[in-house]
């Protein structure tokens, strides 16, 4: 499926600047598409689910992010699961929720969540350089997470192998 964001936003940049009136049609045709892609959530065909998750990586919005969120923790569909998660790895500065539900995914019986979970997770935790603090509790509850009996081998493997290339 295109990238409508992309699309709108390629077919309106024939070179210079944007007028009010092509900034203010910009918008709106994003403010649509985000919520065009909200409503593919909530749809019964995991198809278009995943679609509507996908989507809204290109709209990383607080409102997204929570829509993402809920997907991503209580969707039935694993592939839905994990498409929520992914799109939550494109998100610049996301909520704390965002991490903590990454975090808990690391657990979800899908492995294709938990692939996605954590590549979303060091994706996000790759642009914290500045954030040291947040790092560092990040990096504390990986840790806490690795304690866990139940925590598949797969995200094991992943969390350790990612804390060891993090320790100086």
């Amino acid at each position: 499926m295109p990238d409508l964001h992309q699309l709108a936003s390629s077919a309106e940049s024939g070179g210079g600047a944007s007028t009010p009136e092509q900034i203010a049609e910009e918008e709106s045709v994003d403010l649509e598409q985000e919520e065009t892609a909200r409503q593919w959530l909530g749809d019964h065909d995991p198809a278009q689910r995943i679609a509507g998750a996908q989507q809204l990586a290109a709209y990383p919005t607080p409102e997204a992010g929570r829509y993402l969120l809920e997907a991503l923790r209580q969707d039935r569909v694993g592939e839905v699961r994990a498409a929520a998660a992914e799109s939550l790895g494109y998100f610049d500065q996301p909520a704390l929720p965002v991490y903590d539900a990454l975090i808990a995914a690391l657990n979800d019986p899908d492995e294709a969540v938990r692939f996605n979970a954590f590549s979303a997770l060091q994706t996000l935790m790759d642009k914290l350089v500045d954030q040291p603090r947040l790092l560092a509790r990040l990096q504390a509850k990986l840790k806490q997470t690795l304690k866990s009996k139940k925590l598949p081998a797969d995200s094991r493997v992943a969390v350790e192998g990612y804390l060891q290339d993090q320790s100086p």
